[in-house]
């Protein structure tokens, strides 16, 4: 059942990428940054992560410091290698194999080559980001700053989401009705 499960979420994740697709220009490709846990007051002392919100909404929960590059033909997913103290500290992550089932990642890369991949690109568009450290990343991946060609990108999520799909629809259904139900139980 839960293979069944995530088999079905990863085929929504496909679609809506194929509908992300069909709004941008032909052979763009996307660079999507899935953003780092904001720091408290010391690097090591975080508050909860919470990925990009395009991330997840077209790839799923990743990891922090994920990087997804999109094409309409491909999907890769770029990750830093899981040191042994992240696993002490954070617990073991799913492994690369699991996240490109999952997800439907045409391959799981190490982070290092994602600037090389990126450079293969001719029209690469991204989403600024409020985070100067994932704005500085994004741009080092750009060879630019952000400007209008990646208005077209964010355009096209707007348009993407304002419509939602029966897998939203029904993430919506099951939020409100454990919310009526807390409030029920509340009184």
């Amino acid at each position: 059942l839960l293979k069944s499960a995530m088999s079905m979420a990863a085929e929504i994740y496909r679609q809506r990428r194929k509908r992300l697709f069909a709004l941008l220009p032909d052979r763009a490709a996307v660079l999507l940054h899935n953003g780092y846990a904001p720091l408290r007051n010391l690097p090591s002392s975080t508050y909860p992560f919470r990925g990009s919100s395009s991330v997840l909404y077209l790839c799923g929960a990743l990891p922090q410091g994920a990087v997804v590059l999109l094409t309409a033909d491909s999907a890769l997913l770029f990750l830093e290698p899981q040191s042994a103290a992240d696993r002490v500290w954070d617990g073991p992550q799913p492994s690369s194999d699991e996240l490109q089932q999952r997800h439907r990642f045409d391959a799981v890369l190490p982070r290092a080559e994602c600037a090389a991949r990126c450079g293969r690109e001719k029209q690469l568009c991204a989403l600024p980001s409020l985070s100067q450290r994932v704005q500085s990343e994004v741009e080092a991946l750009l060879g630019r700053t952000t400007d209008a060609v990646d208005l077209l990108l964010q355009d096209a999520i707007i348009a993407l989401r304002l419509v939602h799909d029966e897998a939203a629809l029904q993430a919506l259904r099951a939020a409100l009705t454990r919310t009526i139900s807390a409030f029920v139980r509340a009184r």
